[in-house]
C-alpha cells in the first residue's frame, strides 16, 4: 500500500478498526518520523513490524487492546523517542516492558490496568525526560527500584513527571530520587 511512499515522514493510521498489521506494510517507510495508530483494535504487534523504519522517533499506540507492552517490536526502533501507550488494558510491566528503549524522551502511560510498577522497569530510559503515569484506577505501588540505573549517571535528564490520579498509597524516597 505505500510502495511509492518511501519519503513520507508523517504517517496517521489512528481512529480505524484495525486488529492485525501485515509487518510488511511498513517495508517502504525507511524515512518515516512520526507513526500515530491510535484508536484501533490492535492487540499485538509482530517483532518485524517497525524493522524498516530505522528514523521513527514517535510512535502513539494509545486507545488499542494491548494488554501487554509490544516490547518485541519496539526493541527494534532504536531511536524512538515518544512512545505513548495509553489507554490499553496493560495490566503488567516489567524490567522488559522498555529494553533497549535507550533514546526514549517522552513516555505516556495513562489509563492503564497495571497494580504494580516492578523493579528495573524504566532502568534503561536513561534519556527519559517526561514521564506520565496517570489516571491508573488500580496502580498503588510503584517498587522503589523500579527507575535503578537512570539514577546512577552524572547527568539526570528527567524534567516533567506526573503521577496523578492513581491510587499511589506510599511512594518510597528512593523511587524517584531527583525529587530530593
Amino acid at each position: 500500500i505505500f510502495k511509492n511512499l518511501g519519503e513520507l515522514t508523517d504517517l496517521d493510521m489512528s481512529h480505524n478498526p484495525m486488529r492485525y498489521l501485515d509487518p510488511k506494510v511498513f517495508e517502504p517507510l525507511n524515512h518515516l518520523l512520526r507513526l500515530s495508530m491510535s484508536n484501533n483494535q490492535i492487540f499485538d504487534l509482530p517483532s518485524s513490524t517497525f524493522a524498516s523504519m530505522p528514523h521513527l522517533h514517535e510512535l502513539d499506540l494509545s486507545g488499542n487492546r494491548f494488554t501487554k507492552v509490544p516490547t518485541s517490536a519496539l526493541r527494534v526502533i532504536a531511536n524512538l523517542r515518544t512512545l505513548d501507550l495509553s489507554d490499553n488494558p496493560i495490566d503488567v510491566l516489567n524490567h522488559e516492558s522498555f529494553a533497549n528503549l535507550f533514546s526514549l524522551k517522552n513516555l505516556k502511560l495513562r489509563k492503564l490496568k497495571v497494580f504494580d510498577v516492578p523493579e528495573n522497569t524504566f532502568s534503561s530510559l536513561y534519556n527519559l525526560e517526561d514521564f506520565y503515569l496517570e489516571d491508573n484506577p488500580f496502580l498503588t505501588y510503584i517498587h522503589p527500584a523500579a527507575f535503578y540505573g537512570i539514577f546512577n549517571r552524572s547527568k539526570i535528564t528527567i524534567k516533567n513527571v506526573s503521577l496523578k490520579r492513581n491510587r499511589l498509597a506510599t511512594l518510597s524516597g528512593s523511587t524517584l530520587p531527583f525529587c530530593k
